[in-house]
This record gives structure tokens, sequence and C-alpha cells, in this order.
């Protein structure tokens, strides 16, 4: 549960930077960057410690976290040079999809979302006939 909770800050703090902010608050994101990519290192680490490295790669979700946390360490590697990997912390929002589909309004959510997504380019044209 405690690393529900980073995720959520982390997706929160994803969404604070806005154009023109001063210097402080742009230090304060990026070591805040620094925090939750450790954070989540951390994790990635303990987990493949835990269940080795065959298990913990066995199962699509770690790889997925795995993949987002190798992504994370190069962000915060490269920040600062010619190379902009920003769009790398994108990824980290996806992580709330691994646990919102633990909870259980999300799966009815999820066929709802998939159903106006085959609809949207019917209504837009007006073809109702959504299959």
């Amino acid at each position: 549960m405690c690393i529900f909770a980073v995720i959520v800050l982390n997706v929160v703090a994803l969404m604070l930077p806005y154009w023109g902010m001063s210097a402080a608050y742009e230090r304060g994101l990026y070591y805040g960057n620094i925090v939750f990519t450790a954070i989540f290192t951390l994790e990635c680490v303990m987990k493949v410690l835990g269940l080795s490295p065959r298990g913990y790669f066995t199962d699509s979700w770690n790889l997925f976290d795995f993949v987002i946390v190798v992504g994370s360490v190069i962000d915060v590697a490269l920040d600062g040079q010619s190379v902009n990997v920003n769009f790398l912390r994108i990824f980290r929002a996806a992580r709330l999809i691994k646990l919102l589909k633990k909870v259980r309004w999300f799966t009815p959510f999820v066929a709802m979302c998939s159903f106006m997504d085959r609809c949207a380019p019917a209504a837009i044209t007006a073809d109702f006939s959504c299959q």
C-alpha cells in the first residue's frame, strides 16, 4: 500500500511543472524526481532479490515496472544534457494502470472507455452503429 501512495504522489508531482516556474520550484521538482526514482529503483532491486531474477522477470507487470525504472534512471542521468528524455516520465503515470486493475470499479470503467473509444469516431460522423 505504501508504494501505491508513492506512485500517486509521483503522478501528482509529474503534473506540477508549468511554464514560467521559478528556479527554486524547478529545483524542488528536480530533487523530487530523484527521490521518486530512488524509491522505485530500491523497490525494483528488492523485488529482484526477493523473487530471484527469474521469478521477477517472468511476471509481465514486473517487467513493465523494470522498464519504467530503467527509463527513470536514464531520465535522471541525462537531465541537463542535450538529449531530452522528459517523455519517459509519462510512463511513470502508466503505473497507475497496474494499481487500478486491483480496484473493483476499474474493470467496468475500462469496458466503458473501450466502448466509448469505439463509438467516438462513429459519433463524430453521426454514424451511431457502434459495434
